[in-house]
């Protein structure tokens, strides 16, 4: 184990403006980075995925499209939890005759359960699944609701992370997300941090940031919502982890690796680092628990944590606090600039533009 203090330094260390080894971190990012904008996995399957289904095949009634747009905690009424208690169990009793590794358990709740809610979400939204959502334009149409529900709002994390790498270009070299939504790049853009994305899994480029460009590559390990493949199906997530690993696992082995708001699913990522013999330049897995016996992380990212002696867990309350706290110690300051000058700030992105022979 190893306590955010210690990390902090460590990552301190590499932000010497004479240090040349380029980048010194890469992230690896899950669901719990974007929230609470937008819902966790658990949170989709236990709340949102039947809350947006009920409201979808009610139009004619009460609820609908607009419902489910302007109603934020309309998942959380007594009627919604009655409905998603109701849509599981359809869902149940489609998936009995799955394959073993497919299959997903209720609690006394009527709700998957927490060991079993990866599976429960990949069930639900593949083709196989007639109660859930299983098309791809379904699909798509349900995480673009999400994404459009947002609007333009954006979360700590993703605030305190732009700032850190528009402080210090040099840190970070290629983030990995596997969430569907936009908000590292309106974060990126909003610090003025340049940036180019690979949200195509079919056809995703090396990693290769071990060169003189200063742009941070962001990749969307299951696609993004601007693509029309997004990885959600059993199927699909086995198809493409067979055809990234390989080239992932040579990646992570020669990066140091720091990992955020990701438990650790059957997927290219998870995959990929199960099977690095060495990590070079260490792993740092960070997580809401004290240790990671008692944290969310599935066995694999717990036997990942065993079979090194260079792979840390570090314990965190949440990415919003863990990046909030890495802004404080880098930058010296609780708010970014844009926040406590926001005069001087908007001046320094004025001064940016050249309108020079524009009258």
């Amino acid at each position: 184990m190893m306590s955010p203090d210690d990390l902090f330094k460590r990552m301190q260390s590499c932000c010497h403006p004479h240090n040349n080894h380029r980048p010194p971190f890469t992230l690896v990012l899950g669901s719990g980075f974007s929230f609470p904008i937008i819902p966790t996995t658990s949170q989709i399957v236990r709340e949102d995925l039947p809350w947006w289904q009920w409201c979808r095949s009610n139009q004619s009634g009460t609820l609908g499209p607009n419902v489910y747009q302007t109603n934020l905690n309309g998942a959380t009424t007594p009627e919604a939890k009655l409905e998603a208690k109701a849509f599981w169990k359809r869902v149940h009793a489609v998936q009995r005759n799955r394959a073993a590794e497919l299959r997903f358990e209720l609690d006394a709740d009527g709700l998957p359960t927490k060991e079993t809610v990866g599976q429960a979400y990949r069930f639900a939204l593949s083709p196989d699944c007639g109660p859930g959502v299983n098309n791809p334009a379904d699909v798509r149409r349900y995480f673009g609701d999400i994404i459009r529900r947002v609007g333009r709002r954006l979360n700590p994390s993703h605030l305190f992370l732009a700032a850190v790498i528009a402080a210090y270009p040099k840190l970070f070299g290629t983030i990995f997300t596997t969430n569907f939504d936009p908000l590292l790049q309106r974060a990126l853009q909003l610090f003025n941090v340049p940036y180019f994305v690979s949200d195509r899994p079919d056809t995703m480029q090396d990693p290769d940031d071990d060169n003189v460009a200063d742009a941070i590559h962001v990749i969307h390990a299951h696609g993004s919502i601007y693509r029309y493949l997004l990885l959600n199906s059993p199927q699909e997530i086995e198809n493409y982890a067979n055809r990234n690993q390989q080239m992932l696992q040579k990646y992570f082995h020669h990066h140091a690796v720091m990992i955020v708001g990701y438990s650790g699913w059957d997927d290219a990522i998870t995959r990929a680092l199960t099977n690095v013999d060495q990590f070079a330049h260490n792993l740092y897995w960070c997580d809401r628990a004290s240790n990671p016996e008692t944290s969310g992380l599935t066995p694999d990212a717990k036997a990942i944590l065993a079979k090194h002696h260079n792979a840390f867990f570090v314990p965190i309350r949440n990415s919003d606090s863990m990046m909030a706290q890495l802004h404080q110690r880098l930058l010296g300051t609780t708010l970014p600039a844009l926040f406590h000058s926001p005069i001087l700030a908007a001046k320094e992105q004025l001064d940016l533009c050249d309108l020079t022979g524009i009258k």
